[in-house]
């Protein structure tokens, strides 16, 4: 069982989805890109790549 089962299968969901359009072979910031719309659409919060 997971501590965070129902966000854990959300972030599944949504890199799913980015993967199931996208498909393989473009730069990371698309993928990054695709995946911040996804937990924008299903209300997941995030913090983009930062730096210490």
């Amino acid at each position: 069982m997971l501590l965070y089962e129902e966000l854990s299968n959300n972030i599944l969901q949504a890199y799913f989805n980015v993967f199931k359009h996208l498909t393989t072979g473009l730069l990371e910031s698309v993928y990054e890109n695709a995946l911040c719309i996804e937990f924008d659409e299903i209300g997941i919060p995030y913090e983009r790549q930062k730096l210490s």
